[in-house]
């Protein structure tokens, strides 16, 4: 019994190793990607497995979706233009693959809750 115990203890800690391991390998894809506009489908495809598998991981880990974890990384993309340089946000659009301004700002205030100069205005009392 103490066998089966172990044995069964040993798969579940490999399978863990295992998904650690790939969210790992999910979370390094998408930030060495995320300077462009990836869908869920790209993850999957740039690491070989299916997108329902790795969402599944990403859930399991994290508790929050695939599409949310590549948003998280755009997001933390366009905060880092804003604070590091002094970039319009039209030049922060185009060199985070946004088809425009407008559609940037969108997407950042979807995400933060806040619009893109209100950021910047933060930053600045900072």
């Amino acid at each position: 019994i103490l066998l089966d115990i172990i044995n069964s203890l040993s798969k579940y800690f490999s399978a863990a190793y295992y998904e650690v391991g790939l969210y790992h390998k999910i979370c390094a894809w998408i930030e060495k990607n995320s300077e462009r506009d990836i869908s869920t489908q790209d993850v999957a495809e740039g690491l070989g497995y299916s997108r329902e598998h790795l969402t599944r991981i990403v859930k399991s880990i994290d508790n929050e979706s695939l599409s949310d974890k590549i948003a998280k990384y755009r997001v933390e993309n366009i905060k880092s233009l804003c604070e590091a340089e002094d970039l319009s946000v039209a030049e922060i659009a185009d060199k985070l693959g946004f088809y425009s301004r407008e559609l940037l700002c969108k997407y950042f205030k979807y995400h933060t809750g806040i619009s893109i100069n209100e950021y910047r205005k933060l930053l600045r009392h900072m």
